[in-house]
Formats: C-alpha cells, structure tokens, sequence
C-alpha cells in the first residue's frame, strides 16, 4: 500500500534550518495534503533552531484543519511495543494518513514521513536533508528495531 507523493511540493520543500526538521515534516504532510501553499514555512520560521523540541511540542495542536498527536513517547529500550507502534503506523497507512517518525541518522535524529509499506512489511519513508535533497528511505522498520523503538507523529482530520 502506498500513499500519493505530490512530486512537485515535495521536491520544492526543504528545511531551512540546521534542526528545524520537526517542523519541517508537519510542512511536508500539510503540503502533502493540500493544506498549505508550497511556500508555506511558517512552522520553521517559528521553531528556527530550538533545539530541545520533540513531537510532544505539536501534540494536541490543530494546523489547517489537521490536528497532530505524539505517540510512543517512552524509552527506547527492549521493553518497547514494536508489535503495537508497527500496527499503529500500519493502520494509519489503511486510513490513508501519512506518519512522521523520528529515526537514527548519522550525528542524531532525523525525522522522516512513512507514506507506504511494502510487500513484505517494511515501510519507505521520504525526508529532506539540509541542502534541499529529497531522500528515500526505505527497511524503516529494521531501522526502528536496530534503535530500540521511536515515537510517531500522527494526525487527525475533520
């Protein structure tokens, strides 16, 4: 199952800060979902770099008509429900919703929207980096594992 990629918005996005990527991919589903202009970027240009953001920072707030909630907001240790976040992520995909997850990347964390599975389960994910490349992901949930468990950044609509 795969959701539609606006192509277009997507490659015109970017991230305009050194950690705004938080806001960066509210932008990208918002854009995705034909909410905002494609030269929406008020939610970085509010965030800059604030650097001790999370997505508990979105939970709960209402942007456009979408309303975001933060999931799996616990320690990631061998005590993490991966059977439970991997089914959320799936159902939110059959709903045809987007998911933002935060995954490991070299010097941090990197947030990152799922927007498919595959045949074999795993989910692709799609970014931006810091110099405007859109960047494909795809064994996020060997990534997830091999982390010990992440939280999720799901949405609501009206």
């Amino acid at each position: 199952m795969q959701l539609p990629l606006n192509k277009p918005a997507l490659d015109a996005h970017k991230q305009l800060y050194p950690v705004s990527c938080i806001p960066m991919t509210v932008e990208l589903v918002l854009k995705q979902l034909g909410r905002v202009a494609v030269d929406f970027y008020d939610l970085q240009h509010q965030w800059r770099n604030k650097s001790n953001g999370s997505f508990g920072d979105f939970d709960g707030r209402t942007i456009e008509g979408v309303t975001f909630h933060a999931r799996f907001c616990q320690p990631r240790d061998e005590q993490f429900p991966f059977n439970e976040l991997f089914n959320a992520i799936e159902a939110e995909l059959r709903a045809g919703r987007y998911v933002i997850v935060s995954l490991s990347v070299a010097g941090g964390w990197h947030m990152h929207v799922i927007y498919a599975q595959e045949a074999d389960g795993d989910f692709l994910a799609v970014t931006k980096n810091g110099f405007g490349q859109t960047q494909y992901l795809e064994s996020v949930k060997r990534a997830i594992t091999e982390m010990r468990g992440t939280d999720i950044l799901v949405y609501d609509l009206p």
